[in-house]
């Protein structure tokens, strides 16, 4: 099954006779955060799939996160032609698998970094942008007395 990640979430809770409500409820999250996930078509976090296979540990995490080998990882009877030894299929687990898992955390680190540093950025042009906001109010209410008296100045003139 190569598709999204999306499509193999809806398509396992389909078949595991489970509505995405009830995923929800299971794995702790609003159902608004997977809906909005779908219908924007943005990837699940690393923590959300981490979820998932913590929830339903039959489901394969090669197959959740490639789309690569079997959903299911009671489905491993017979031995592919992937190089993974007969306890490597036992356990649910693989080389690649680590492998994958290792990258996502690499990348979630990362990602976590970088929104780190966009947060730290963002509160600093706001402080920044607070700050010129008030030189910028000042310099209104200077403005303003300066054409008040400005006003009184002319109209002390057309009197004389």
């Amino acid at each position: 099954m190569k598709n999204s990640v999306n499509d193999r979430i809806r398509f396992f809770t389909k078949s595991n006779n489970t509505t995405l409500k009830e995923l929800c409820s299971i794995i702790g999250i609003a159902q608004g955060t997977l809906t909005n996930m779908f219908s924007r078509g943005t990837l699940p976090s690393f923590n959300m799939l981490d979820k998932i296979l913590k929830a339903y540990p039959e489901l394969s995490a090669d197959w959740l996160i490639t789309g690569e080998g079997r959903m299911l990882k009671s489905e491993h009877n017979i031995v592919d032609d992937n190089n993974i030894s007969n306890s490597e299929q036992l356990n649910g687990t693989s080389s690649d698998t680590k492998e994958i898992v290792g990258i996502i955390k690499d990348k979630a680190l990362c990602l976590e970094k970088i929104i780190s540093e966009t947060c730290q950025c963002n509160e600093r042009n706001d402080k920044q942008l607070t700050e010129k906001d008030l030189q910028i109010n000042k310099l209104i209410d200077q403005n303003s007395r300066l054409l008040d008296q400005v006003s009184k100045l002319v109209g002390l003139l057309k009197k004389e």
